[in-house]
């Protein structure tokens, strides 16, 4: 019985097949790993100050909006529409703006906006008017200070002046 032949690779061919393997060493792979790390301990923070900031101007162009959509109603309607918090209480919950002809019946308002809690809203008034020439029931106007939860940096005011048109500002009123 004839006994097999065994063929050993030569050194040459055991170095070639060895640069040929692919993969990472576990150095490599901890290098990398610890780079990915710096870099998210440096980009998270910016980031979420980026997602408070447009939360608040995601919540003010909103406002900015139902105030605008509340005065044309005033005017298309030659009737005074009033703004006022959604629950009766909180702007920061949301608004609405009331049906003039039954204005404490909520089931027939004009437009509601519902929030979630992630924006205060601060404000001196309680509701806003807009007579039926689109002008401001109240004397002196009305402001809305609006600021981020996550980050108290990050406001923006919305105000009404006498001729009932809103404006957006960044930063606090």
């Amino acid at each position: 019985m004839e006994r097999p032949v065994v063929v050993r690779p030569s050194a040459a061919q055991v170095k070639r097949s060895a640069a040929c393997q692919q993969g990472f060493s576990l150095a490599e792979l901890m290098i990398v790993i610890s780079i990915l790390a710096v870099l998210a301990a440096i980009g998270v923070p910016a980031y979420r100050s980026m997602v408070a900031e447009q939360k608040v101007r995601t919540v003010a162009a909103s406002l900015h909006s139902a105030l605008l959509l509340a005065r044309s109603e005033a005017i298309k309607l030659n009737r005074t529409v009033i703004l006022r918090p959604g629950d009766g209480e909180e702007w920061s919950e949301g608004w609405l703006i009331a049906d003039p002809v039954s204005p404490n019946d909520d089931s027939r308002a004009l437009h509601r906006d519902r929030l979630n809690s992630t924006v205060i809203i601060s404000s001196a008034v309680d509701s806003v008017a807009f007579r039926a020439a689109g002008r401001l029931a109240t004397a002196g106007g009305a402001a809305f200070e609006l600021e981020a939860v996550s980050d108290p940096e990050k406001k923006r005011c919305v105000s009404i002046g006498l001729d009932g048109r809103p404006t957006t500002v960044k930063g606090g009123c």
